[in-house]
């Protein structure tokens, strides 16, 4: 399962180079950005590695219109098929991407996908489910999970033909949480309600229905365990590291990458899970601190000094 996103790497209020993207306010204030679009490969234990790289840019010279997501898109898959050429893939990707584009270009590499649907996308297909949406359930599950009881009703229809071409099939899936209390206590709180759809080619039936559902969620995984890490912990994704060139913004992206991935391949190793199961309190920043501070407190001391020029 591969999740495809797009998240922004820095902003400016000047232009910092030739293939900025750019946006006006209603304002009139002009924003310069980069943009960078990513393949990850996503697991159920929250690994999140990067596979490949398309960077959202402007051509240098003259041009129509800026360059999409869903431009980079086209380019991206032809780098995944390229360098991962007999991997099985399953696109998972958002609301954007439930269009004729994206159905060709899997249908082409032989990929599988899973797109979020929204309600003002693909109104042909939103046609085909009134009916379908008022059946009763194909599928019920009941489970707990953070201290909530998680109610799950699934729905699914096949064999949805898009513009006579595309065949696609449809996944519902309605889930109710309620806060799980303790004996004797009654929650005034409302039950949590959410709505999940999605359009696929995989055949769907009542046997993997929940897994299908499971599999388009998991692209949360690039939004969280990705792109929010690597802004979020340590990483400063977003920080202004190269200010006056492209090429240095995107080494240094590139590093970031190889960084993240070597960081989650050691924190799911065997010795640092059964170092956090030993001490409860234990955590994965407190474990890097003192691997730093072993590290400096076992330097020779002459390593720090400036050694003089023999001039």
């Amino acid at each position: 399962m591969i999740a495809v996103d797009a998240t922004g790497v820095m902003s400016f209020d000047h232009k910092h180079c030739d293939q900025c993207l750019t946006r006006t306010s209603s304002g009139g204030k002009i924003t310069y950005y980069h943009y960078v679009l990513e393949a990850k490969l996503v697991t159920r234990d929250g690994l999140c590695l990067s596979l490949a790289t398309e960077w959202i840019e402007n051509p240098v010279g003259d041009y129509i219109k800026q360059d999409c997501e869903r431009k980079a898109f086209l380019r991206l898959a032809a780098k995944l098929k390229k360098q991962y050429p007999r991997l099985p893939i399953c696109i998972l990707a958002d609301g954007l991407y439930p269009y004729e584009g994206a159905f060709e270009i899997c249908e082409k590499y032989g990929w599988k996908y899973i797109y979020v649907l929204k309600d003002n996308v693909l109104p042909s297909v939103h046609e085909e489910l009134v009916l379908t949406k008022r059946k009763d359930p194909a599928k019920e599950n009941h489970c707990v999970k953070d201290g909530n009881w998680i109610d799950s009703k699934y729905r699914f229809q096949k064999d949805i033909f898009y513009h006579n071409k595309y065949n696609l099939h449809w996944l519902q899936c309605l889930e109710k949480r309620t806060k799980q209390m303790k004996p004797g206590k009654v929650s005034d709180a409302k039950p949590e309600e959410f709505c999940f759809e999605y359009v696929t080619n995989i055949d769907p039936t009542k046997d993997n229905i929940i897994e299908l559902c499971y599999g388009g969620r998991l692209r949360w995984k690039v939004e969280n365990e990705g792109f929010n890490t690597q802004k979020c912990g340590d990483y400063e994704l977003e920080h202004k590291y190269c200010r006056n060139s492209y090429e240095g913004l995107q080494n240094y992206y590139t590093c970031l990458q190889i960084a993240h991935a070597i960081n989650q391949l050691l924190e799911h190793s065997r010795e640092i899970k059964e170092m956090l199961k030993e001490h409860s309190k234990e955590t994965i920043r407190n474990i890097w601190q003192n691997l730093v501070s072993y590290m400096i407190i076992n330097t020779p001391y002459k390593d720090y000094l400036i050694t003089p020029h023999p001039s």
